[in-house]
């Protein structure tokens, strides 16, 4: 079996037949005595040959070969409203291209052509990538009801050496190789305070800690690689606690970070800016000023219209504590604050818009006015719904405003 500076020599020579040792040094970012010594040991065992890796250097490599990825793509997105009232946050364009969509061409161009989508949340808007990509959908039909472990079980006997992704990151570098060391997490360094995932890291670059929050840490960044052996033991332990009523709410790297001890994974640092992960439309419009402009959804349309204002002004939104038949989100535009009420699956059945719409113009009718504590618009789709807006009170349509 190779060691690690081996491995790393190896995959270097791979990519890169022909260059130098001192070339390789500055690859590697090793001395020239290390790589001097390392290069004859594999020309030794025959694994080189004149600057070239060999088959039998290739067959040394086979263990590591990445098998395939998993793209979890399953969830709600619910940090993200509107937006995603009407589409998940993966498949959303930033700079140009769909999020999903551009990891997927990564993968490929790292030679990874076993993808899984995981999908649940408004599944069917994801089934295209199949034809276009060639890529394996299944269904998460607990997406709604338990945490991303969820998505990994439904995957459990899939999981070898395995690219574990997020279809919501925005990768501005591929991460992405053919071969891989060892499981790993991704993660970028931050300086100063932090909430994000911070992790401790023993002397071998082994992870040995996970804590919320911290200050100059290195930090989770979405992304992790597990290898076989990690992914026997992870399937041991899912299928052990899948079923106790704590684990539905956990995460699958807080699962991880339980038996920490047990589950043997490395850090792979990364350089700061490789990987972006958008919490808030505030996020993405400031990585992608053109965003708003470009994002074909139909609250904002609604918005514009009712309010006269530009998408532009949108701003400051976050989600609501959601009540029984409606979503709702806080923004802000030029002219104040408001609170978009999108009405949740299955509420048709529950409310009747049209006789909700024709009482509140007889209130209006008679002078009375709507208890309101802010200022409020309410989009209803549907052939008998439409747009309607509240002000200080006074209810108000499109058509009636100045």
């Amino acid at each position: 079996m190779i060691n690690k500076n081996e491995f790393e020599m190896l995959c270097a020579i791979k990519d890169n037949p022909g260059l130098t040792q001192r070339e390789l040094a500055l690859l590697l970012d090793a001395s020239l005595g290390r790589v001097n010594k390392v290069h004859k040991g594999l020309e030794n065992a025959k694994l080189v040959e004149r600057g070239t890796i060999t088959p039998r250097g290739l067959k040394e490599l086979e263990p590591y070969k990445v098998e395939n990825a998993i793209i979890m793509a399953a969830g709600l997105s619910s940090r993200f409203v509107p937006i995603s009232y009407e589409k998940p946050k993966g498949l959303l364009t930033v700079h140009g291209e769909v999020l999903v969509e551009r990891q997927i061409e990564m993968l490929h161009e790292a030679g990874i052509e076993d993808i899984i989508v995981v999908v649940g949340y408004k599944k069917e808007l994801f089934f295209y990538l199949e034809e276009k990509y060639g890529v394996e959908i299944v269904v998460n039909p607990d997406y709604a009801k338990r945490n991303n472990n969820s998505t990994l079980m439904r995957v459990c006997e899939k999981l070898g050496n395995t690219y574990i992704c997020t279809s919501d990151l925005y990768l501005a570098a591929s991460p992405f190789k053919q071969y891989v060391w060892k499981a790993c997490y991704f993660a970028e360094y931050a300086e100063g305070k932090t909430d994000e995932w911070c992790l401790e890291i023993g002397g071998s670059g082994r992870i040995t800690g996970v804590s919320i929050g911290g200050e100059s840490s290195w930090y989770m960044c979405d992304l992790a690689y597990f290898d076989h052996a990690f992914s026997e033991r992870f399937r041991e332990i899912l299928k052990e606690e899948y079923d106790e009523p704590q684990t539905a709410a956990k995460l699958w790297e807080e699962i991880y970070s339980d038996h920490i001890g047990e589950l043997d994974m490395e850090v792979c640092k990364l350089e700061r800016g490789t990987i972006y992960e958008f919490d808030s439309l505030d996020e993405m419009k400031d990585f992608d000023p053109l965003f708003l402009k470009n994002v074909d959804v139909d609250i904002f349309d609604h918005i514009e219209s009712v309010l006269g204002c530009d998408r532009s002004e949108i701003r400051d939104v976050y989600p609501l504590k959601q009540g029984l038949t409606n979503l709702s989100c806080h923004f802000t535009v030029d002219s104040g604050e408001y609170v978009y009420r999108h009405p949740g699956v299955g509420t048709e059945q529950m409310i009747d818009r049209a006789a909700e719409v024709q009482a509140l113009e007889l209130g209006k009718a008679i002078g009375i006015e709507l208890a309101s504590t802010g200022r409020s618009i309410i989009s209803r789709k549907g052939s008998n719904m439409q747009p309607c807006f509240w002000k200080r009170g006074r209810l108000r349509y499109p058509a009636m405003m100045s």
